[in-house]
């Protein structure tokens, strides 16, 4: 999995990589998008949006308020 945030900060970010990996163990990536490529890639508008993308490039889900267990299921699927 990869996070992206558009902030330096990592006060917020630790904490999600850490409840990842306590429930799933899962590998997470941490990157910034500084100049905000990947965000207008995707047509990211808010802060705490998700996008979920399948290991084709295909956008599989984009949008918010996603809890964990469907998180892991969209993940798992793709």
């Amino acid at each position: 999995m990869l996070a992206i945030d558009i902030q330096p900060a990592r006060d917020g970010m630790n904490s999600w990589i850490d409840y990842w990996h306590s429930k799933k163990g899962g590998n997470v990536t941490w990157a910034i998008d500084g100049s905000g490529t990947l965000v207008r890639k995707y047509g990211i508008t808010v802060l705490g949006q998700t996008v979920v993308i399948d290991r084709t490039g295909n956008v599989v889900y984009n949008g918010r308020a996603l809890n964990y267990e469907s998180l892991v299921q969209l993940v798992e699927e793709s």
